[in-house]
Protein backbone atom coordinates (compact mmCIF):
# COMPACT_ATOMS: atom_id res chain seq x y z
CA UNK A 1 0.00 0.00 0.00
CA UNK A 2 1.03 3.59 -0.58
CA UNK A 3 0.42 6.29 2.02
CA UNK A 4 -0.83 9.40 0.28
CA UNK A 5 -1.47 12.72 1.98
CA UNK A 6 -4.98 14.04 1.27
CA UNK A 7 -6.69 17.29 2.17
CA UNK A 8 -9.95 16.13 3.71
CA UNK A 9 -9.85 12.62 5.05
CA UNK A 10 -9.83 12.95 8.82
CA UNK A 11 -7.36 13.97 11.49
CA UNK A 12 -5.50 11.47 13.61
CA UNK A 13 -3.61 12.25 16.78
CA UNK A 14 0.15 12.00 16.49
CA UNK A 15 0.56 8.72 18.37
CA UNK A 16 -1.97 6.97 16.12
CA UNK A 17 -0.14 8.33 13.10
CA UNK A 18 3.12 6.82 14.23
CA UNK A 19 1.48 3.40 14.74
CA UNK A 20 0.24 3.53 11.16
CA UNK A 21 3.50 5.04 9.98
CA UNK A 22 5.62 2.25 11.41
CA UNK A 23 3.43 -0.50 9.99
CA UNK A 24 3.03 1.11 6.56
CA UNK A 25 4.58 0.07 3.28
CA UNK A 26 4.65 0.99 -0.35
CA UNK A 27 5.30 -0.94 -3.55
CA UNK A 28 6.91 0.59 -6.62
CA UNK A 29 6.22 -1.10 -9.97
CA UNK A 30 8.43 -1.03 -13.09
CA UNK A 31 7.78 -2.31 -16.59
CA UNK A 32 10.94 -4.09 -17.77
CA UNK A 33 9.81 -4.87 -21.33
CA UNK A 34 7.64 -2.93 -23.73
CA UNK A 35 7.49 -4.43 -27.20
CA UNK A 36 5.13 -6.13 -29.62
CA UNK A 37 6.11 -9.74 -28.83
CA UNK A 38 5.54 -12.02 -25.84
CA UNK A 39 7.94 -11.93 -22.87
CA UNK A 40 7.28 -14.71 -20.34
CA UNK A 41 8.54 -17.03 -17.57
CA UNK A 42 10.78 -14.72 -15.51
CA UNK A 43 13.34 -15.88 -12.95
CA UNK A 44 15.16 -13.67 -10.42
CA UNK A 45 18.26 -13.74 -8.22
CA UNK A 46 19.26 -10.51 -6.47
CA UNK A 47 19.40 -7.78 -9.11
CA UNK A 48 19.49 -10.30 -11.97
CA UNK A 49 16.33 -11.14 -13.90
CA UNK A 50 15.97 -13.45 -16.91
CA UNK A 51 13.04 -14.32 -19.12
CA UNK A 52 12.21 -15.80 -22.51
CA UNK A 53 11.06 -13.58 -25.38
CA UNK A 54 9.50 -14.52 -28.71
CA UNK A 55 11.35 -12.77 -31.54
CA UNK A 56 8.84 -13.60 -34.27
CA UNK A 57 10.31 -16.99 -35.14
CA UNK A 58 11.45 -18.59 -31.86
CA UNK A 59 12.07 -17.96 -28.16
CA UNK A 60 15.29 -16.30 -26.96
CA UNK A 61 16.70 -15.57 -23.48
CA UNK A 62 17.10 -12.04 -22.11
CA UNK A 63 19.00 -10.92 -19.02
CA UNK A 64 18.48 -7.73 -16.98
CA UNK A 65 21.26 -6.94 -14.49
CA UNK A 66 19.41 -4.22 -12.60
CA UNK A 67 20.10 -1.47 -15.10
CA UNK A 68 20.75 -2.93 -18.56
CA UNK A 69 18.97 -5.63 -20.57
CA UNK A 70 21.05 -8.03 -22.71
CA UNK A 71 19.89 -10.62 -25.21
CA UNK A 72 22.06 -13.63 -24.39
CA UNK A 73 20.81 -16.00 -27.10
CA UNK A 74 20.24 -15.34 -30.78
CA UNK A 75 19.72 -18.47 -32.85
CA UNK A 76 17.16 -20.35 -34.92
CA UNK A 77 15.74 -22.60 -32.17
CA UNK A 78 13.68 -22.19 -29.00
CA UNK A 79 15.49 -21.32 -25.77
CA UNK A 80 13.24 -21.73 -22.73
CA UNK A 81 13.01 -22.51 -18.98
CA UNK A 82 15.70 -19.98 -17.97
CA UNK A 83 16.80 -19.84 -14.33
CA UNK A 84 19.33 -17.54 -12.66
CA UNK A 85 21.57 -17.61 -9.59
CA UNK A 86 24.01 -14.77 -9.08
CA UNK A 87 25.58 -14.10 -12.47
CA UNK A 88 24.90 -17.56 -13.90
CA UNK A 89 21.93 -18.26 -16.17
CA UNK A 90 20.89 -21.76 -17.24
CA UNK A 91 18.24 -22.84 -19.76
CA UNK A 92 17.09 -25.58 -22.12
CA UNK A 93 17.49 -25.04 -25.85
CA UNK A 94 15.96 -27.05 -28.69
CA UNK A 95 19.31 -27.05 -30.48
CA UNK A 96 18.30 -27.75 -34.06
CA UNK A 97 16.10 -30.71 -33.15
CA UNK A 98 13.13 -31.65 -31.02
CA UNK A 99 15.45 -32.62 -28.16
CA UNK A 100 16.27 -30.17 -25.40
CA UNK A 101 19.91 -29.49 -24.54
CA UNK A 102 21.31 -27.61 -21.53
CA UNK A 103 23.16 -24.29 -21.85
CA UNK A 104 24.47 -21.75 -19.39
CA UNK A 105 25.73 -18.17 -19.47
CA UNK A 106 28.30 -16.54 -17.20
CA UNK A 107 29.31 -13.72 -19.53
CA UNK A 108 29.52 -16.10 -22.46
CA UNK A 109 27.34 -19.01 -23.59
CA UNK A 110 28.37 -22.63 -22.85
CA UNK A 111 26.69 -25.82 -24.04
CA UNK A 112 26.61 -28.62 -21.44
CA UNK A 113 24.85 -31.41 -23.35
CA UNK A 114 24.88 -32.65 -26.93
CA UNK A 115 22.99 -35.89 -27.44
CA UNK A 116 19.89 -37.40 -29.04
CA UNK A 117 17.77 -37.55 -25.86
CA UNK A 118 15.99 -34.73 -24.02
CA UNK A 119 17.70 -32.90 -21.15
CA UNK A 120 15.13 -31.04 -19.05
CA UNK A 121 14.39 -29.10 -15.86
CA UNK A 122 17.63 -27.06 -15.57
CA UNK A 123 18.28 -25.38 -12.21
CA UNK A 124 21.20 -23.40 -10.82
CA UNK A 125 22.47 -22.45 -7.37
CA UNK A 126 25.79 -20.63 -7.23
CA UNK A 127 28.31 -22.70 -9.19
CA UNK A 128 26.09 -25.82 -9.28
CA UNK A 129 23.89 -26.62 -12.28
CA UNK A 130 21.54 -29.62 -12.30
CA UNK A 131 19.11 -31.14 -14.77
CA UNK A 132 17.32 -34.37 -15.65
CA UNK A 133 18.48 -36.45 -18.60
CA UNK A 134 19.01 -39.92 -20.02
CA UNK A 135 22.09 -41.69 -18.72
CA UNK A 136 23.51 -43.97 -21.44
CA UNK A 137 25.60 -45.83 -18.85
CA UNK A 138 22.73 -46.85 -16.54
CA UNK A 139 19.93 -46.75 -19.10
CA UNK A 140 17.93 -44.62 -16.64
CA UNK A 141 16.75 -41.02 -16.56
CA UNK A 142 19.08 -39.61 -13.90
CA UNK A 143 19.92 -36.23 -12.38
CA UNK A 144 23.10 -34.62 -13.69
CA UNK A 145 25.29 -32.28 -11.64
CA UNK A 146 27.74 -29.77 -13.13
CA UNK A 147 30.23 -27.60 -11.22
CA UNK A 148 31.08 -24.45 -13.20
CA UNK A 149 34.24 -23.84 -11.12
CA UNK A 150 35.78 -27.25 -11.84
CA UNK A 151 33.97 -27.97 -15.15
CA UNK A 152 33.03 -31.36 -13.70
CA UNK A 153 29.86 -33.20 -14.74
CA UNK A 154 28.55 -36.04 -12.56
CA UNK A 155 25.58 -38.36 -12.99
CA UNK A 156 23.76 -38.73 -9.67
CA UNK A 157 22.83 -42.39 -9.99
CA UNK A 158 20.18 -43.24 -7.39
CA UNK A 159 19.56 -46.72 -8.86
CA UNK A 160 16.01 -45.86 -9.95
CA UNK A 161 14.65 -45.83 -13.47
CA UNK A 162 13.26 -42.30 -13.58
CA UNK A 163 14.35 -39.18 -11.69
CA UNK A 164 12.57 -35.84 -12.01
CA UNK A 165 12.45 -32.15 -11.09
CA UNK A 166 15.85 -31.45 -9.49
CA UNK A 167 16.18 -28.40 -7.21
CA UNK A 168 19.42 -26.98 -5.82
CA UNK A 169 20.41 -24.81 -2.85
CA UNK A 170 24.08 -24.47 -1.94
CA UNK A 171 25.62 -27.95 -2.07
CA UNK A 172 22.27 -29.71 -1.70
CA UNK A 173 20.37 -31.12 -4.67
CA UNK A 174 16.94 -32.69 -4.20
CA UNK A 175 14.67 -34.53 -6.64
CA UNK A 176 11.98 -37.16 -6.72
CA UNK A 177 12.33 -40.55 -8.32
CA UNK A 178 10.51 -43.82 -8.85
CA UNK A 179 10.87 -45.74 -5.60
CA UNK A 180 10.33 -49.33 -4.57
CA UNK A 181 7.50 -49.88 -7.05
CA UNK A 182 5.99 -48.18 -10.08
CA UNK A 183 3.37 -46.54 -7.82
CA UNK A 184 5.84 -45.28 -5.19
CA UNK A 185 7.96 -42.14 -5.51
CA UNK A 186 10.60 -41.03 -3.02
CA UNK A 187 12.69 -37.94 -2.31
CA UNK A 188 16.46 -38.16 -2.80
CA UNK A 189 19.16 -35.67 -1.76
CA UNK A 190 22.75 -35.26 -2.89
CA UNK A 191 24.72 -33.22 -0.32
CA UNK A 192 27.88 -32.85 -2.40
CA UNK A 193 29.21 -36.19 -1.22
CA UNK A 194 26.54 -38.89 -1.12
CA UNK A 195 22.96 -39.64 -2.16
CA UNK A 196 20.30 -40.32 0.48
CA UNK A 197 16.63 -41.28 0.31
CA UNK A 198 15.12 -38.87 2.86
CA UNK A 199 11.51 -40.06 2.60
CA UNK A 200 11.43 -43.80 1.83
CA UNK A 201 7.76 -44.25 2.70
CA UNK A 202 6.08 -46.91 0.50
CA UNK A 203 2.66 -45.72 1.69
CA UNK A 204 3.16 -42.22 0.28
CA UNK A 205 3.98 -41.05 -3.24
CA UNK A 206 6.34 -38.14 -2.57
CA UNK A 207 6.80 -35.58 -5.35
CA UNK A 208 7.91 -32.05 -6.24
CA UNK A 209 10.52 -31.39 -3.53
CA UNK A 210 11.97 -27.94 -2.81
CA UNK A 211 15.08 -27.00 -0.84
CA UNK A 212 16.46 -24.10 1.16
CA UNK A 213 19.93 -24.80 2.56
CA UNK A 214 19.55 -27.96 4.66
CA UNK A 215 15.76 -27.77 4.82
CA UNK A 216 13.39 -29.58 2.47
CA UNK A 217 9.67 -29.72 1.75
CA UNK A 218 7.56 -31.75 -0.66
CA UNK A 219 4.03 -32.94 -1.38
CA UNK A 220 3.03 -36.54 -0.88
CA UNK A 221 -0.02 -38.44 -2.07
CA UNK A 222 -1.67 -40.45 0.71
CA UNK A 223 -4.99 -42.28 0.93
CA UNK A 224 -6.55 -38.98 1.98
CA UNK A 225 -5.04 -37.00 -0.90
CA UNK A 226 -1.99 -34.74 -1.24
CA UNK A 227 -0.32 -33.56 2.00
CA UNK A 228 2.76 -31.43 2.77
CA UNK A 229 5.88 -32.93 4.35
CA UNK A 230 9.13 -31.34 5.48
CA UNK A 231 12.56 -32.22 6.83
CA UNK A 232 14.67 -29.63 8.65
CA UNK A 233 18.38 -30.43 8.86
CA UNK A 234 19.15 -33.83 10.37
CA UNK A 235 15.71 -34.20 11.97
CA UNK A 236 13.30 -36.88 10.78
CA UNK A 237 10.68 -36.01 8.12
CA UNK A 238 7.45 -34.50 9.45
CA UNK A 239 3.98 -34.64 7.92
CA UNK A 240 2.85 -31.03 8.16
CA UNK A 241 -0.77 -31.41 6.96
CA UNK A 242 -3.32 -34.13 7.57
CA UNK A 243 -6.75 -33.28 6.28
CA UNK A 244 -9.35 -34.04 3.62
CA UNK A 245 -8.15 -31.20 1.40
CA UNK A 246 -5.51 -31.18 -1.34
CA UNK A 247 -2.24 -29.51 -0.22
CA UNK A 248 0.12 -28.89 -3.09
CA UNK A 249 2.96 -26.81 -4.62
CA UNK A 250 5.08 -26.16 -1.52
CA UNK A 251 7.88 -23.58 -1.52
CA UNK A 252 10.45 -23.13 1.23
CA UNK A 253 12.79 -20.45 2.56
CA UNK A 254 14.61 -21.21 5.80
CA UNK A 255 11.98 -22.58 8.19
CA UNK A 256 9.13 -20.93 6.30
CA UNK A 257 6.94 -23.06 4.04
CA UNK A 258 4.10 -21.82 1.84
CA UNK A 259 1.72 -23.84 -0.33
CA UNK A 260 -1.74 -23.86 -1.89
CA UNK A 261 -4.65 -25.81 -0.46
CA UNK A 262 -7.89 -26.76 -2.21
CA UNK A 263 -10.63 -26.34 0.40
CA UNK A 264 -13.40 -27.96 -1.64
CA UNK A 265 -14.37 -24.73 -3.38
CA UNK A 266 -11.16 -23.06 -4.52
CA UNK A 267 -7.41 -22.83 -3.88
CA UNK A 268 -6.19 -20.86 -0.85
CA UNK A 269 -2.70 -19.98 0.41
CA UNK A 270 -1.30 -21.60 3.56
CA UNK A 271 1.84 -20.59 5.48
CA UNK A 272 3.98 -22.40 8.08
CA UNK A 273 6.55 -20.34 10.01
CA UNK A 274 8.42 -23.27 11.53
CA UNK A 275 6.00 -23.74 14.41
CA UNK A 276 2.52 -22.51 13.43
CA UNK A 277 0.35 -22.92 10.33
CA UNK A 278 -1.59 -19.86 9.18
CA UNK A 279 -4.24 -19.67 6.48
CA UNK A 280 -3.36 -16.49 4.59
CA UNK A 281 -6.34 -16.31 2.24
CA UNK A 282 -9.97 -17.28 2.60
CA UNK A 283 -12.19 -16.09 -0.24
CA UNK A 284 -14.20 -17.44 -3.16
CA UNK A 285 -11.44 -17.20 -5.79
CA UNK A 286 -8.36 -19.26 -6.62
CA UNK A 287 -5.04 -18.18 -5.10
CA UNK A 288 -2.21 -20.23 -6.61
CA UNK A 289 1.52 -20.88 -7.14
CA UNK A 290 3.04 -19.12 -4.12
CA UNK A 291 6.74 -18.24 -3.89
CA UNK A 292 8.71 -17.16 -0.83
CA UNK A 293 12.05 -15.60 0.09
CA UNK A 294 12.67 -15.03 3.79
CA UNK A 295 9.50 -13.65 5.35
CA UNK A 296 8.09 -12.23 2.11
CA UNK A 297 5.79 -14.30 -0.07
CA UNK A 298 3.95 -13.72 -3.32
CA UNK A 299 1.35 -15.49 -5.44
CA UNK A 300 -1.28 -14.70 -8.01
CA UNK A 301 -5.02 -14.87 -7.50
CA UNK A 302 -8.28 -14.35 -9.34
CA UNK A 303 -10.17 -11.21 -8.31
CA UNK A 304 -13.41 -11.96 -10.13
CA UNK A 305 -12.23 -10.31 -13.33
CA UNK A 306 -8.61 -11.30 -13.97
CA UNK A 307 -5.42 -12.53 -12.27
CA UNK A 308 -3.55 -10.16 -9.93
CA UNK A 309 -0.32 -10.34 -7.88
CA UNK A 310 -0.37 -10.42 -4.07
CA UNK A 311 2.34 -10.00 -1.43
CA UNK A 312 2.57 -11.14 2.19
CA UNK A 313 5.25 -9.53 4.36
CA UNK A 314 4.80 -11.59 7.51
CA UNK A 315 2.18 -9.20 8.88
CA UNK A 316 -0.35 -8.38 6.18
CA UNK A 317 -1.34 -9.03 2.57
CA UNK A 318 -1.00 -6.31 -0.08
CA UNK A 319 -2.34 -6.13 -3.60
CA UNK A 320 0.66 -5.49 -5.86
CA UNK A 321 -1.35 -5.09 -9.07
CA UNK A 322 -4.88 -3.85 -9.68
CA UNK A 323 -5.82 -3.57 -13.34
CA UNK A 324 -8.01 -5.05 -16.05
CA UNK A 325 -5.63 -7.65 -17.45
CA UNK A 326 -3.85 -10.79 -16.27
CA UNK A 327 -0.77 -10.67 -14.01
CA UNK A 328 0.68 -14.15 -13.45
CA UNK A 329 3.65 -16.33 -12.42
CA UNK A 330 5.41 -14.12 -9.84
CA UNK A 331 8.88 -14.99 -8.52
CA UNK A 332 10.71 -13.29 -5.67
CA UNK A 333 14.23 -12.50 -4.47
CA UNK A 334 14.67 -10.30 -1.41
CA UNK A 335 12.22 -7.41 -1.68
CA UNK A 336 11.80 -7.70 -5.46
CA UNK A 337 8.94 -9.48 -7.22
CA UNK A 338 8.94 -10.15 -10.97
CA UNK A 339 6.02 -11.45 -13.04
CA UNK A 340 4.50 -11.60 -16.50
CA UNK A 341 1.46 -9.52 -17.45
CA UNK A 342 -0.64 -9.20 -20.56
CA UNK A 343 -0.72 -5.44 -21.13
CA UNK A 344 -3.63 -5.53 -23.54
CA UNK A 345 -1.75 -6.77 -26.61
CA UNK A 346 0.98 -9.19 -25.51
CA UNK A 347 2.85 -10.49 -22.46
CA UNK A 348 5.42 -8.20 -20.82
CA UNK A 349 7.73 -8.48 -17.78
CA UNK A 350 7.15 -6.31 -14.71
CA UNK A 351 9.00 -5.94 -11.42
CA UNK A 352 8.00 -4.47 -8.07
CA UNK A 353 10.09 -3.32 -5.13
CA UNK A 354 8.55 -3.80 -1.70
CA UNK A 355 9.42 -1.03 0.77
CA UNK A 356 8.46 -1.68 4.41
CA UNK A 357 8.61 2.05 5.25
CA UNK A 358 6.73 4.99 3.73
CA UNK A 359 7.98 7.00 0.80
CA UNK A 360 10.63 9.60 1.66
CA UNK A 361 8.17 12.44 1.00
CA UNK A 362 5.81 11.14 3.67
CA UNK A 363 8.64 10.81 6.16
CA UNK A 364 9.67 14.41 5.50
CA UNK A 365 6.13 15.67 6.06
CA UNK A 366 6.04 13.81 9.36
CA UNK A 367 9.28 15.37 10.50
CA UNK A 368 8.33 18.86 9.38
CA UNK A 369 4.81 18.91 10.79
CA UNK A 370 5.37 17.22 14.12
CA UNK A 371 1.61 17.56 14.67
CA UNK A 372 -1.53 15.67 13.64
CA UNK A 373 -2.09 15.66 9.90
CA UNK A 374 -4.35 14.12 7.29
CA UNK A 375 -3.73 10.97 5.29
CA UNK A 376 -5.28 7.82 3.95
CA UNK A 377 -4.17 4.43 2.55
CA UNK A 378 -4.52 3.52 -1.12
CA UNK A 379 -3.84 0.33 -3.03
CA UNK A 380 -0.83 0.47 -5.31
CA UNK A 381 -1.90 0.59 -8.95
CA UNK A 382 -0.08 1.00 -12.15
Amino acid sequence: MKILIKNTVGALVINLFFVSFLSAQYISVNKLTDNSTDDKSPSISGNGIVWESYDGSDWEIFYHNGSLTTQITSNSFNDKSAKISGNTVVWAGYAGSYQQEIFYYDGSVHRLTNNSTPDTDPQVSGNIIVWSGFNSVTGNVDIFHYNTLTSTKTALNDGKQYSYRPQASGNNVVWYTEGDSASDYDIFVFDGTSITNISNNPAVQERNPVVSGNNFAWSGYTNAGYEIFYKFGSAAPVQLTSNSFMDYNPEISGNNIIWQQYDGNDWEIMFFNGSTTIQLTNDFYNQIFPKIDGNIATWYGWDGNDWEIYLYDGLSISLVTDNNYDDKSPVISGNTIVWEAKDGSDWEIYSAEYHPVPEPGVMMVCLLLGVPFLFRFRKNVR
